[in-house]
């Protein structure tokens, strides 16, 4: 071993033997047959076991970030991410699949910095690239997005990967086949450089290399020795092991780990925090009565307060640290009171080892060496020259210009530009500022080009003046404003006295806001008309702020609004209205309405029980539509009543006490009556359909029992019926056979309709004896269509509900 290098070697020896606090987390080894990770302090003491989540069972690589552990998973080919170092509940990632979306083979060696993601896939030679935010983002399978075959250095073969490694520059695989460490550029990762042989501090081969970590330029092996204790080997410059490929580097140092730590599969360090910066976040110099410091760490840590920071002053008196940011995160917010006077204040962070980040390691490390941090430091100046902004002349425009009368006190030089001035607006107002003398100690700003409405002030910018040391004034403003109206009056016209008529008046009321002067002739008023509707326009009243426009004369059919001309209202500025319109319309309606059709519910026969509606349509909504306007049109004896009930264009009219018999149909009486919802009398109407009344009861004309002597029996019976036969008419029990029956049953099996008003009556079974006289009974459940029940007829006398009719006589065939 060189000098250089033994020197190296105690001053390392040195390091691990300084003691450590308990808890903290330098080193994390993951263990396969224990499903764990172990986590060591800076000299691998103290270590604390932490399980990995059941569904990590195949444990091949490990990395620790700032605030993650990630365990690779050869057997699931997913890596497991747990949060923070002391959970075992892990978030798995998406399977890893190579650039087509095929399976991996062996994966034993991963690396990760920032969101790459590297694994080295043994079974093919090649390492792969993953997006790690993508990886843990979604679900299923993610591809690689590049992939390196394992590249031979001319002298040395890369034939396998173990472990991984990556820093800002290179990517590290270890071959356990030959005790080497193969380099890979990141920027340019095709060819690779072998390290030196890897050997124990005894100058030994290694064991299995089952992890590697490079941080600050120290390369950490992780040995798995076969059942004894596992090694860490440090070798002091990872970047001294590639300078002679040919010959062999011994180890600086090496630790035992714990007994029961293996089977180790990963070695991984949390990074030591330092304090990054302490910079100024206020302007300087500066007069405040305070600024702030953004104190950067290089994680995320806890534990820090005021009591870790102190003020490196001069000139200043009274100077504090008032107050720190919450203590969360990798950045603090210092707040400094400035105290009193003029000169400087820095701040600067004082190690005392309670800073520590999520592993319990402190700032600087465990090494016993205070890693204090000197800041950046402010030059306080508290004085400057001063600015007021006078009054605005006037106090109120439409149109400007408005001059700020601005004086500087205590100022040695003055330079004030257009760009040092701020429009301070509200509403719509707005201007163009130019400065006149602007180089004096009493500049005027005069804004020009002044429009809109609201308001105008103005502000001044700092340092457009200085005082004979450089300090400049601390800008003015919003000073006072000026009023701006540039508003019109306004016009409204309002809805129109009648949404529908036929002649007229109808008037619109107008009203004019803000105005001070209203002069509205019917010559600003222009009738917007449709169809061929017109009026006459005149004003009521035009010179008030709510003149009248009247529309007389009305005529025509369509529709009628106004538009009224510009420029009849003036506000006290001399700003004319804008005039308005179109209006709301009203509808001129002149033509008389039409009764399109009159349908009847049914075209009978019925009778004096019934009533009969007809659906009458008009082309438009009417009213006053009552039965003295039905007219009902007769044929024969018929005759009845109407009623009337509906709205809008559709209405029913219907017909009861019907009398007689015949026809009738239904139409409206035009002229009188019914009207329009203008007021036009109806002007036509349709006529309905014609219904048939039938109020005479039918009657037996003549019974004919021509085959009953033999079986089936069969007669006929025919009715005196005017219309057509209705209700119960072929129901058997309505018929009753009496006399010479023979064999044949009171009643028929069947009654079927024959044509007419003829039916036949069929007995399945039995007959007359020959030469007998038989009559049948029909009951008054018999109706016609019209629904009149049959007469006790031809002049016979009957009983109850049966009706005799003539015997029938005949004789066998």
């Amino acid at each position: 071993m060189s000098p250089i290098r033994y020197l190296c070697a105690l001053a390392f020896a040195a390091i691990l033997a300084a003691p450590a606090p308990a808890g903290v987390a330098r080193f994390f080894v993951v263990d396969q047959a224990d499903d764990v990770f172990y986590k060591y302090t800076e000299t691998f003491g103290a270590n604390v076991t932490q399980a990995t989540s059941a569904a990590n069972a195949d444990q091949t690589e490990i990395h620790v970030d700032n605030t993650h552990v990630y365990v690779l998973d050869n057997n699931d080919k997913i890596v497991y991410r747990y949060t923070g170092y002391s959970s075992n509940a892990s978030t798995a990632s998406r399977g890893l699949r190579n650039g087509a979306g095929g399976a991996l083979g062996t994966l034993d060696a991963m690396a990760i910095d920032g969101d790459d993601l590297f694994v080295a896939d043994d079974t093919n030679n090649q390492f792969r690239h993953y997006s790690l935010s993508s990886a843990f983002t979604g679900a299923g399978t993610i591809n690689s997005d590049a992939v390196y075959a394992f590249a031979d250095d001319g002298a040395n073969t890369h034939t396998q990967a173990q472990a991984m490694a990556v820093d800002s520059t290179y990517i590290y695989i270890a071959d356990d086949n030959d005790d080497r460490i193969y380099r890979y550029l990141r920027s340019a990762p095709a060819g690779s450089t072998a390290s030196s042989l890897l050997r124990t501090t005894a100058g030994t081969a290694l064991g299995t290399i089952e992890g590697i970590a490079v941080h600050s330029g120290v390369l950490y092996v992780v040995v798995d020795s076969g059942g004894a204790q596992d090694i860490v080997y440090t070798y002091n410059s990872v970047d001294t092991v590639f300078l002679t490929p040919g010959t062999q580097d011994n180890a600086n140092a090496a630790t035992n780990l714990t007994g029961a730590n293996d089977d180790s599969r990963g070695i991984a360090l949390n990074p030591i925090p330092t304090v990054q910066s302490i910079v100024r976040a206020d302007p300087d110099p500066t007069n405040a009565a305070s600024v702030t410091f953004t104190v950067t760490f290089s994680e995320a840590v806890t534990g820090v307060g005021t009591a870790d920071f102190t003020l490196a002053t001069a000139g200043v008196t009274g100077a504090t640290i008032s107050g720190i940011s919450a203590d969360t995160g990798a950045t603090r917010t210092v707040t400094v009171n400035t105290g009193s006077g003029s000169g400087t204040i820095g701040l600067n962070f004082v190690d005392d080892d309670t800073v520590v980040d999520i592993g319990s390691l402190p700032i600087g490390g465990t090494n016993g060496t205070p890693a204090n941090f000197t800041g950046e430091v402010y030059t306080v100046d508290k004085d400057g020259p001063t600015v007021n902004i006078g009054a605005p002349t006037p106090a109120a425009t439409n149109s400007g210009p408005i001059d700020f009368a601005v004086t500087y006190t205590g100022a040695a030089t003055v330079d004030l530009q257009t760009g040092d001035v701020t429009l301070d607006t509200t509403g719509t107002a707005s201007g163009t500022v130019s400065v006149i003398d602007g180089a004096t100690a009493t500049p005027t700003v005069r804004i020009t080009g002044v429009a809109g409405d609201g308001t105008i002030g103005i502000t001044l910018a700092a340092d457009v003046a200085q005082d004979g040391v450089g300090n400049g004034d601390p800008g003015a403003g919003p000073s006072a404003t000026a009023n701006v109206d540039n508003t019109a009056p306004a016009t409204l016209i309002g809805a129109p006295s009648a949404a529908l008529t036929t002649g007229g008046p109808v008037t619109f009321e107008v009203t004019y806001s803000g105005a001070t002067t209203v002069d509205l002739q019917t010559g600003d008023v222009t009738l917007d008309t449709t169809g061929t509707a017109t009026g006459t326009v005149s004003v009521i009243d035009g010179a008030t702020a709510t003149p009248i426009v009247e529309i007389s004369g009305v005529t025509g059919d369509g529709t009628i609004g106004i538009t009224l001309a510009a420029d009849v209202a003036q506000d006290a500025a001399g700003n004319g209205d804008p005039g308005a319109g179109p209006s709301a319309t009203f509808t001129v309606d002149n033509t008389s309405p039409e009764a399109t059709a009159i349908t009847p519910g049914t075209s009978g026969p019925v009778n004096s029980a019934a009533t009969v509606s007809f659906e009458v349509t008009f082309d438009e909504d009417v009213i006053d539509f009552v039965p003295a306007d039905v007219i009902i049109n007769h044929a024969g004896t018929a005759g009845g009543n109407a009623s009337v009930s509906g709205s809008g264009d559709t209405w029913t009219v219907e017909i009861d006490g019907v009398t007689g018999d015949g026809t009738y149909t239904v139409e409206i009486q035009t002229g009188v009556g019914v009207t329009d919802l203008a007021g036009n009398g109806l002007g036509a109407s349709a006529v309905s359909g014609a219904v048939i009344i039938d109020n005479t009861s039918p009657q037996v004309a003549t019974f004919d029992p021509h085959d009953l002597a033999v079986s089936p029996a069969v007669a006929d019976i025919d009715f005196a019926e005017a219309n057509s036969m209705g209700a119960g008419v072929t129901d058997p029990s309505n018929y009753t056979l009496s006399g010479d029956v023979g064999t044949l049953a009171a009643n028929p099996d069947s009654v079927v309709f024959v044509s007419g008003t003829t039916y036949q009556l069929t007995w399945n079974t039995g007959q007359t004896p020959y030469n007998g006289a038989v009559m049948i009974t029909v009951s008054t459940a018999v109706e016609d269509a019209a629904a009149n029940p049959i007469l006790a007829g031809n002049g016979d006398t009957g009983s109850g509900n049966a009706v005799p009719v003539e015997l029938s006589v005949f004789s066998a065939d």
